[in-house]
């Protein structure tokens, strides 16, 4: 009875242990998620400063080159002294303000440390039954072969 409880209390630690390193919220498949969701971050940390030099770019052009400056005035419907307005329909899509993605955290969908409880404790009552009926078994061939040698 005493190695099915040592076997019961080893198989419990060990299937605990192994569920936490592997499927526990800090596990393996936790740092592989947030492994992934560094690297969206990052790349959308690039893409947002591209677009942020780009930005600053036209906005040191427009506040001192006056083409620029005429060009983006006429984009808003401003027109210079002596120009005559002609509207043509536009297949052109209208320049809309872009601030880069909505990155969600990604669902990590890891084992609560309550169901690694569970499952280590169902383990180690099966390895109990498992040892202790081994052990009956045992004990009965030695008990038959002793009782037939006598």
């Amino acid at each position: 009875m005493k190695h099915a409880a040592i076997t019961a209390l080893w198989v419990s630690v060990l299937v605990y242990s192994l569920i936490s390193v592997v499927a526990g919220p800090t596990g393996l498949g936790a740092l592989a998620v947030l492994h992934h969701d560094a690297q969206r971050m990052a790349e959308n940390v690039a893409e947002l400063e591209a677009r942020n030099r780009d930005l600053e770019a036209r906005w040191n052009a427009l506040r001192s080159d006056p083409s620029s400056i005429a060009v983006e005035g006429r984009a808003l419907g401003y027109l210079a002294n002596g120009e005559l307005a002609v509207r043509l329909p536009s297949m052109a899509q209208p320049d809309v303000a872009y601030a880069g993605r909505v990155l969600l955290r990604s669902e990590q969908g890891a084992v609560r440390p309550q169901e690694a409880r569970l499952w280590a404790l169902c383990c180690g009552l099966f390895a109990a039954a498992v040892v202790f009926l081994c052990s009956l078994r045992f004990s009965r061939k030695t008990d038959t072969h002793s009782f037939g040698s006598s």
